[in-house]
């Protein structure tokens, strides 16, 4: 056969085939074509020279030289992932709302009506739920009680949280940041339905109805920006069974820029500054569901609590982390 006839059969198998290392497509190639080349390693030579592989000399020899219609350059192996990028809000999203933790149906009405009125009262544009409306124990790995097994009852309350949500804030921006209570249903899936995992019918979106009452869903590996300010549930910053001494103090220990987040259900605050005298700050928001939850009946630090955010054009922000105790703000 003919060198150029040669060489396009080796493109189209490399076109076919562009991930797959050289010495195993070259015996593949020689494989099912054996009588057009000497032997494999003939046919690998071929492929790295294409390829770029051979050294700086190949490599500027074919760095403009077309194949067949196509330049070659040093191929690597094709990207199959993509960074995960924060949502950055509009700027008209400036006055927010946060709230967290609600682990829905073990959630608070009390401390959780106070910080929607202070939402209406403040007249927020945007309200954030930080991850953990649902406290998903029917899809926990955990060993749970039969009558807590009822998915059902859970996924039908939090939509309905979601329903009057939407009608007592018709107007505003609603997000819910996945938290990692929230992903246990997607674990589940994946351990006793994988079948199903992909199917966009199984979705939380889909089995709550986001789209109905225009709620935006992020899963639990973004975060936000608002303004400077980033927030995330917190569950990849603050790992491990404990809560840190200070949650706040950890997580800036850990991002190194000023965060809010959730997860911990404690509220509290920490502040370094650097060199230049540049003050940063992280927080931690307190939770709106039961302090006396069923792995830990005595209670323990946690306590109720949401915040209040508030962006300014330069994206400079003022953060209001609130503490209730007893249904009051402190």
């Amino acid at each position: 056969m003919a060198q150029k006839a040669t060489s396009k059969l080796v493109l189209e198998y490399m076109d076919k085939h562009p991930d797959m290392p050289s010495h195993t497509l070259a015996r593949l190639i020689y494989a099912q074509d054996s009588s057009v080349f000497t032997s494999a390693e003939h046919v690998r030579s071929l492929i790295r020279s294409y390829r770029g592989a051979h050294g700086e000399h190949t490599r500027s020899a074919i760095k403009n030289k077309k194949h067949f219609g196509r330049s070659f350059l040093p191929q690597l192996p094709t990207e199959e992932s993509e960074d995960y990028k924060p949502l950055v809000l509009n700027k008209k999203d400036n006055i927010i709302g946060v709230i967290s933790d609600l682990h829905i149906p073990n959630h608070r009405n009390k401390p959780l009506n106070i910080a929607l009125m202070m939402f209406e009262e403040l007249k927020v544009n945007t309200i954030l739920i930080n991850g953990d409306l649902l406290d998903n124990t029917p899809f926990t790995k955990f060993q749970t009680p039969p009558d807590k097994k009822d998915a059902k009852k859970y996924l039908d309350k939090a939509e309905l949280f979601l329903e009057n949500l939407r009608d007592r804030f018709p107007a505003a921006r609603i997000i819910w940041l996945e938290g990692n209570h929230d992903y246990w249903y997607y674990q589940y899936l994946m351990r006793k339905a994988p079948e199903l995992y992909g199917d966009a019918y199984y979705r939380l979106e889909e089995r709550l109805h986001l789209a109905d009452y225009k709620i935006e869903y992020l899963p639990q590996a973004q975060y936000l920006m608002a303004g400077k300010l980033a927030i995330c549930h917190g569950h990849f910053l603050l790992r491990g069974v404990f809560t840190p001494v200070s949650a706040a103090r950890t997580i800036l220990l850990k991002a190194k820029v000023p965060v809010l987040v959730g997860h911990c259900h404690i509220t509290s605050e920490h502040t370094r500054t650097n060199l230049h005298g540049e003050i940063m700050t992280t927080w931690s928001t307190g939770c709106l569901c039961t302090l006396t939850p069923d792995y830990m009946p005595m209670g323990g630090e946690a306590n109720h609590g949401f915040a209040i955010v508030k962006i300014e054009p330069n994206g400079h922000f003022r953060v209001r982390n609130i503490r209730l105790n007893g249904g009051e703000i402190l």
